[in-house]
């Protein structure tokens, strides 16, 4: 039997708004930046058929959302890390010492448009440990979002990105905001030996990394698919596999830097919440 609840909690005020199907949507936001609490879900399963080895997942899942005046100006977030989640009965739901390295200090760049602004803010699910059977509240959850916020990127250019396999990227403005990345070549790491493929390691400054493209002989932007791997030392890097031409002699890449930044970890925290 599948028992599946949802908790909605109300949006923030806002201050203009576009008519849409459903009502005004709004286009802005008001207020100090903040991690909002939106939705909790449980969900617990049983088979009652004689016999059945089937199995699903019993877990919490929490639904946050990032919200405030400043929600256009954020250009990258880190990943929500839950250091306390404990039932009303005093059972902790989540370990705050599951986190690896990469996934307390890991970020990602994220474009606030007007329809993610519409939809309340960028949103985020996590899932814990389904709580004790008979508990009835959220005692206390308490984390942390880290959040970047950066002016208007400018863009670095490397013409034959290739002649750089195995090697970092020397250019004096990525030097000037402290960027270090590692150019992984066909056959380099785990990367194809087609030409189809590139990887790119980030070894330091990601905060302040819009990302990157790679434009063909004819100046027009690759199609290009990436994809997380890793490092023979266990490093996380990019691959780029194109989708249309291989990578080659002409080949450009442009690496997109944000000059200004400023970083804020916004704190998560909240008591006795109901359960679903």
């Amino acid at each position: 039997m599948l028992h599946a609840w949802i908790l909605l909690a109300a949006a923030s005020a806002t201050a203009g708004a576009v008519e849409g199907a459903d009502g005004p949507f709004p286009t802005t936001q008001e207020g100090p930046m903040r991690v909002v609490l939106t939705a909790l879900a449980e969900q617990r399963v049983r088979f009652t058929e004689p016999g059945s080895s089937q199995s699903a997942p019993t877990f919490l899942r929490v639904q946050f959302k990032l919200q405030g005046a400043d929600l256009s100006k954020v250009a990258r977030v880190g990943n929500v890390i839950i250091t306390e989640l404990i039932d009303d009965t005093g059972h902790a739901l989540a370990d705050p010492n599951s986190y690896d390295q990469e996934k307390l200090n890991g970020s990602r760049t994220i474009d606030v448009n007007e329809a993610i602004i519409a939809q309340g803010g960028p949103a985020f699910v996590e899932s814990f440990e389904v709580s004790t059977r008979g508990a009835r509240k959220i005692r206390s959850l308490k984390g942390s979002l880290k959040v970047t916020y950066a002016s208007a990127p400018i863009e670095v250019t490397f013409d034959n990105p290739l002649q750089w396999a195995g090697k970092e990227l020397e250019h004096e403005t990525l030097k000037k905001y402290g960027v270090r990345v590692r150019m992984i070549g066909p056959g380099q790491e785990g990367i194809p030996t087609d030409d189809k493929a590139v990887g790119l390691h980030v070894i330091e400054g990601r905060e302040r990394l819009h990302g990157f493209e790679f434009y063909d002989d004819w100046m027009r932007l690759m199609q290009v698919r990436p994809r997380d791997m890793l490092t023979a030392d266990g490093a996380t890097y990019t691959a780029f596999r194109s989708a249309g031409p291989a990578f080659s002699e002409e080949t450009q890449l442009v690496v997109k830097v944000f000059p200004e930044v400023r970083t804020e970890e916004m704190p998560i925290e909240y008591y006795n919440l109901d359960l679903p």
